[in-house]
């Protein structure tokens, strides 16, 4: 269970195969039977019966139990889900290593009319027709307004923005929220908090919920799992197959949440080395 479901009763606002929406004010909380998909505003659970998805209309969590499809779940404190992050500090040669594993992982999978356009300009040949190429080209000037700290201006170009329930744009900037609390930056991740709570109207419903989250440094399961995954043995694996199943989120969502945290981790790990270049110098 998620640590930012309170107790209550919700009607169902949306259903997929695997997952259902419930509606929470303007918050959404989502369930399902899939443990990969744990989040801040998520219950997973087991042992549904067939059919879940179609019948239920409502959930109800209490203080000591979760009813849903005329089933009882016990509610457990000690599985509440973990959605701060672990991390650890690296040798700058081995970060940007693992960060380039991280990146090209994502090139190698992403979805095409995903924002991993921001890491290599020449998957802007998969944006045909005006409409396509103009979004694209809003994508990346809105990657590059993040890249110089102009987050006003990043949130004024990429919120409610792009394919998808929660468009790219809004993904993409909660990518970039996770790489700034990955890396302690408080002063530039309250600078871009700042910045989406002032716009928060603009992004799409499904989406707020998720921003509200990033802006409190709350993360899914995947996003949590690939961003730790860059401070464990050192084992590219690990790293290749934790990117994979982040980028295995809706369309292309997965691709742009974890190519804002990338583009924005590999332009942190320049700025540093520049600046201790600049010290040495």
């Amino acid at each position: 269970m998620g640590r930012a479901i309170a107790m209550g009763r919700y009607p169902v606002c949306a259903r997929f195969a695997h997952y259902l929406d419930f509606k929470d004010g303007d918050d959404i909380i989502g369930l399902t039977d899939m443990r990969d998909e744990g989040g801040a505003h998520t219950l997973v659970l087991a042992g549904l019966r067939a059919g879940w998805t179609a019948r239920a209309a409502e959930l109800i969590v209490g203080s000591d139990a979760v009813v849903f499809d005329g089933q009882i779940f016990a509610r457990d404190e000690l599985q509440l889900f973990r959605d701060k992050i672990h991390a650890a500090a690296l040798p700058h040669t081995e970060q940007m290593r693992r960060l380039g594993i991280f990146r090209d992982t994502i090139l190698e999978h992403a979805a095409p009319l995903s924002m991993a356009v921001v890491l290599d300009s020449t998957r802007r040949e998969n944006f045909q027709g005006n409409f396509a190429r103009a979004l694209c080209d809003r994508f990346l000037e809105g990657a590059a307004a993040c890249a110089m700290g102009e987050y006003a201006r990043a949130a004024a170009l990429l919120q409610g923005v792009g394919y998808g329930l929660t468009p790219s744009g809004d993904d993409f900037l909660c990518g970039v929220m996770l790489a700034l609390h990955h890396s302690g930056d408080a002063h530039d991740a309250q600078e871009l908090a700042d910045a989406l709570t002032d716009t928060l109207s603009r992004s799409a419903f499904m989406a707020r919920t998720f921003l509200r989250d990033a802006i409190a440094g709350r993360w899914p399961r995947r996003l949590r799992d690939a961003a730790e995954s860059l401070h464990g043995a050192g084992q590219d694996n690990i790293i290749r197959s934790a990117v994979i199943r982040a980028l295995d989120h809706g369309a292309s969502s997965g691709a742009d949440l974890a190519s804002g945290f990338i583009y924005t981790a590999l332009h942190q790990c320049a700025q540093s080395a520049a600046s201790r270049d600049l010290v040495c110098a």
